[in-house]
């Protein structure tokens, strides 16, 4: 219900879920945990460090919350304890994928790409069911301006997770700063049968679409994003992106019409 209620941006309802779940089982870490990680969500970092350490009190080995304050001290620029926390981790825990996955990401914020790649493909090795190492591999390579690794990293991933969406929208998004528009296109083609009606999904791949030079395959997901949700914003949104690329001013206006009235 709390993630519901975070999804629909309703963060107050959100957190008052995720407070009486805590309260009504102050022995549950779980729930502790997952109340720090609600008020992390809705910006309130303080707290979400506060809830974390209580639950470490409680239990000093008790994993998620270690890594939850890893994160925020990451998002915090306190690379170092971020580091240090998950070490510990990975002391105990050798060769952890989970952990590895989480060092790469502290060491690309903290500016480390180097460091970064070690960790995450380390992970990809050890860890053949998650695609996260994977995905956070080819983005670094892609922020890195390493197109042709990160081409390689996004073919490997897609192999191995042919059904994945997001795993296909990187390889897609890698051919695209590849300039390789023709293939990006297929790729987005075949991203919005993964996508079924799910509007979001739909709306970012077609935003994709018109990236690649493509507005008529824009159209279409932008018209299936409508089928799952009549009159969403996004989706009418990028039907007005689509008819002016397309230079049809009055059928933008059109829609730009129904948009602004909705």
């Amino acid at each position: 219900l709390a993630m519901i209620y975070l999804r629909r941006g309703q963060t107050q309802k959100a957190l008052q879920a995720a407070e009486a779940m805590a309260r009504r089982d102050p022995a549950n870490l779980s729930a502790l945990n997952f109340l720090g990680s609600m008020k992390a969500a809705t910006g309130d970092r303080a707290g979400a460090r506060a809830a974390y350490t209580q639950v470490l009190a409680k239990n000093a080995a008790f994993r998620p919350a270690t890594v939850n304050l890893a994160r925020l001290d990451a998002a915090e620029s306190r690379y170092d304890d971020a580091r240090r926390r998950l070490n510990e981790l990975l002391g105990k825990q050798r060769d952890d994928p989970d952990i590895l996955f989480e060092l790469g990401l502290v060491e690309q914020r903290a500016g480390r790409p180097d460091d970064a790649a070690r960790h995450l493909q380390k992970a990809i090795e050890l860890q053949r069911k998650d695609p996260r190492a994977g995905l956070a591999l080819v983005d670094l390579r892609l922020s890195q301006r390493q197109g042709d690794q990160a081409l390689a990293a996004a073919k490997e991933l897609s192999a191995r997770f042919p059904d994945n969406l997001a795993v296909q929208l990187a390889l897609g998004r890698t051919h695209l700063a590849l300039g390789d528009h023709a293939s990006a296109r297929s790729i987005f083609h075949s991203s919005t049968r993964l996508a079924e009606f799910d509007p979001a999904m739909q709306v970012r791949i077609g935003h994709l679409q018109l990236a690649a030079g493509n507005p008529e395959g824009a159209s279409y997901n932008a018209q299936k994003a409508l089928q799952g949700r009549p009159d969403d914003p996004a989706a009418l949104v990028l039907l007005v992106e689509v008819e002016a690329r397309r230079g049809d001013s009055a059928k933008a206006d059109a829609v730009l019409k129904t948009l602004t009235t909705k």
